[in-house]
This record gives C-alpha cells, structure tokens and sequence, in this order.
C-alpha cells in the first residue's frame, strides 16, 4: 500500500596506483534506508537525496590500504547481522593483507553529536582477522573480530532522550566454506549484556543450475547482541517497539 523508489548516481575515480576515491548520491536521507516513498506534499516528499559515499583510498605499500571519509564498512561478513550494508559511515580505517590472512581496523562515527551540535560523538572501533584457504577443491574462509562503543550510556531513543544501550562490546567469530555446487557458513555475535547478548546465524546454499540455487537460512537474534543493541544490523525484520531494532 506505499509505492517508493529507489535510485543511486555515482562516480569512482583512480589517480595512480596509489591514490583513488569514490562519491555516490542515493535516494534516502537517513543513512540506513535508501527508498523514496512517492509524494507530492512536503513530508517525506521526492525531493531526499544525500550524499551516501564520498572517501579516499590511499595504498602507500603493496598489501596495505588506508581509508577516510563515508565509506562501506571494511569488515568481511557473509550476512548483515554485524552491519547493514544499506550504511556507509563516517570512518578512517585500515585494511592489510598478507598471504591468506587481512587484518582489518576501522573507527567509525556511530552518531555525530549525541547532545546536540556541541554534544559528545558516539564512536566504535572495530577490530577483525580473517584468514583465507584451500584444500584441494575446498575453500574456507575464518574470521574473528570485535567492537567497543564509546558512550553506550547516551545512545538516544527516537524522542531525542537517552536510553543507553544493554550492549556496548560485542564479538563475532565467522566459518564459511565452498565445494562445489555447494555452501555452508555460520556466524556467532556475542554482546556483553547481562540478558538476550548472543545472536547465531547458520546458512546453506546449492547451485542446482546456472539459473537456480537453493538456499536455508537460520536466524536466532537476541535483542542485545549485535552493534547498537540491532540499530545498526539489517532491518528487513525490525522489532515494531520504538527503536526498531532487530531482534
């Protein structure tokens, strides 16, 4: 019963072998939701557009990557129960890469500002390893990692007061491998709330034809184990409360 759109206009640029960069203009004005609902009048009318992506990539040596600006988050995750994809934060972040295994690191701005324009930044660092393998005709991939929130207590609610968060260090281990037609991953998120803190997510898929595959997902998501208590994990089931978290 609600028609919308959705549209992204961007460019990509690369200077040398060092230096590139990207900037991309979407629909949406919230950061997590690119649609547009249809609407002539003022209230959410036609006309949000925003800035989604605009950073600068800066290789000084092979197998290391520094990064600045709003950007796609740098972590390695085979779903968006960590983060969804939909946002691109305010970050710097480093990515290195030897042999089979990348270290990845981020600091990223959660919320600019928490008390107002002169308020305290909510900000997270992020932390993870991932470690990249074959054995004969299977490939696997492992990764392990981490967020610590900084002023967790000031996490607002949608009427602008504080509601703190349940959570405010999280840790994820990640297992994937290929064979074949075939695919298998798992995912664990562990919070540090006293209550409702882990979140399991075990996938299967299979490529039947180069036209059709089959897939099975299990989902088990407790409110407070993933980043923001779900604010910031995928949100195509939110909770209908008042924060519209995943749980």
């Amino acid at each position: 019963s609600r028609s919308r759109f959705r549209a992204r206009t961007g460019v990509t640029y690369k200077a040398n072998d060092q230096w590139s960069g990207e900037i991309r203009l979407s629909t949406g004005n919230n950061g997590n939701s690119p649609y547009t609902t249809f609407n002539s009048g003022t209230e959410g009318s036609t006309s949000d557009f925003t800035v989604s992506r605009a950073y600068v990539s800066f290789t000084p040596v092979d197998g290391l990557k520094l990064m600045g600006g709003r950007m796609p988050i740098n972590f390695w995750q085979q779903n968006e129960q960590w983060w969804d994809t939909d946002r691109s934060p305010d970050a710097v972040a480093l990515v290195y890469n030897t042999g089979g295994l990348t270290l990845n690191g981020a600091y990223v701005v959660l919320i600019d500002g928490v008390n107002g324009s002169w308020g305290e930044d909510i900000t997270t660092g992020l932390y993870q390893a991932v470690y990249k393998g074959k054995a004969g005709d299977l490939k696997y991939t492992a990764a392990i990692g981490g967020a610590s929130l900084s002023n967790a207590d000031l996490f607002p609610d949608k009427g602008g007061g504080a509601i703190g968060l349940q959570s405010d260090r999280h840790w994820i281990a990640s297992l994937q491998a290929k064979g074949g037609q075939w695919l298998a991953g798992a995912d664990m998120i562990q919070g540090n709330a006293d209550v409702e803190d882990t979140a399991i997510v075990v996938q299967g898929r299979y490529k039947v034809t180069d036209i059709m595959q089959l897939r099975l997902y299990y989902y088990s998501v407790e409110a407070f184990s993933t980043l923001g208590d779900g604010m910031y994990s995928q949100d195509n089931w939110p909770n209908p409360g008042d924060n519209g978290v995943s749980n």
